[in-house]
This record gives C-alpha cells, structure tokens and sequence, in this order.
C-alpha cells in the first residue's frame, strides 16, 4: 500500500483500500475523500471495517492494497476502544506521561474539570476511576497530546448525555483547525459535533462507501 504526504489542510484520500483476515473481506475497495481541518464521523454496521480503517491509517495495521494520501509523516494522537491507560497511575500522570513537558499541569487539571472530573480523582488511580471517567481520561490526553490529526474511536462511549456535551463542547474547542476522524453509532454525535459522515458498507453490502458534508 503506497502512503504520500500532503498538507494536512487537504485532508486524507483513501483510494482502492482493500483489507481481509483470512476469508473475510472487512474493506473491499473503500474510495474516500476526508476533508482537511474538519471532524468525519465514521459509521456503518459492525463488522464494516470501522475500527481496522483507523488502525490502518494510524499505521498499526497493513492495507492488503490501495492508496492512502494526506498523512504520511504527520502526527496522531488518538482514543482506541480501550482507554489504554496505566491503572496504577492517577489520571493526571496518565495524560503527562504521553504528553510530556509540552503540556502543563494546570492545563491537564483545567481541562479534566472541564469534562466533568473533579480534583479529589485526579491523583486517585485510574483503575479505581468509573469507566466513564476512565474515558475522559484517555480523550483528554488525546486532546492535549501534540498532534496534527486525531482517531477517535467510539470517544463517547460510557458517558450519560449531559457529561457527552461537555466532552463534546471541549472536543470541538480543542480540535479546531484539525482533521479529526471519529467513529461513531449516534447520530446524535454527527449532529452536535456537525460533522461530515463517511459510511462504510456492511460486510456483505455492495454499495460503495460515502461522505457527505453537513447540511
């Protein structure tokens, strides 16, 4: 699979992209331009290839063929289905220990309040943190991680709808400028964080992949 650099500002493309483990056929030819600077919010049916697309744009995972356009060389930050974080440390290392001196600590503690997350859990360790609050931890450190565009992963997923606003309000206020894919079964999410929306097919669909821009 050939990967070429472009300006961030004009996105990715994704040409021929096809991906099989072993009989199944997870992305068959996916063709799709992603704006640049924009939030894309991925959807489609499990099993359509959502979460392999991510790992093969962030380089974890090898296309079988295609072509991919916009990336190659910038930096990502991103938030896997699991919160990947170290349970015996307090949610503020978490995120100063990827971020580095680049990030203050203040803006850490500003930022984990913001999403809803009171002082008296940010030195307790994450494994004795709710899911919920275990989330917002992996998101903040995404959100402050140095970055040139970001891979979202389900984001929202164990937060009641008021604590999703906030995460959301402070998602858009952290991501302006930037290419931000997101994957998504809400269409809610879509509406709030007014996003373009690529739909990947279901496995067994032959209808092409799409993007559409909000109206």
């Amino acid at each position: 699979m050939n990967r070429k650099q472009t300006e961030p500002a004009e996105g990715i493309v994704i040409r021929g992209l096809f991906k099989s483990f072993g009989d199944n056929a997870v992305l068959r030819d996916l063709n799709a331009g992603i704006r640049g600077g924009k939030i894309t919010c991925i959807t489609g049916p499990s099993g359509c290839g959502k979460t392999t697309l991510l790992s093969i744009l962030l380089g974890l995972s090898q296309a079988d063929s295609g072509e991919i356009l916009g990336i190659e060389g910038l930096r990502a930050a991103a938030v896997f289905q699991e919160d990947r974080l170290c349970g015996k440390l307090n949610a503020l290392a978490n995120i100063l220990l990827v971020c580095g001196p680049n990030v203050r600590r203040e803006d850490a503690v500003a930022l984990l309040e913001q999403m809803g997350i009171e002082r008296s859990h940010h030195l307790k360790p994450v494994c004795e943190l709710s899911g919920g609050m275990r989330r917002r931890v992996a998101l903040a450190r995404a959100l402050l991680a140095e970055s040139d565009w970001l891979a979202l992963d389900e984001p929202f997923k164990g937060l009641d709808e008021q604590t999703r606003q906030l995460v959301q309000q402070e998602l858009l206020l952290h991501t302006k400028g930037k290419t931000v894919l997101l994957i998504t079964h809400e269409e809610e999410d879509i509406q709030a964080l007014q996003a373009d929306r690529l739909v990947l097919p279901g496995p067994l669909s032959s209808a092409p992949s799409s993007v559409q821009e909000p109206v």
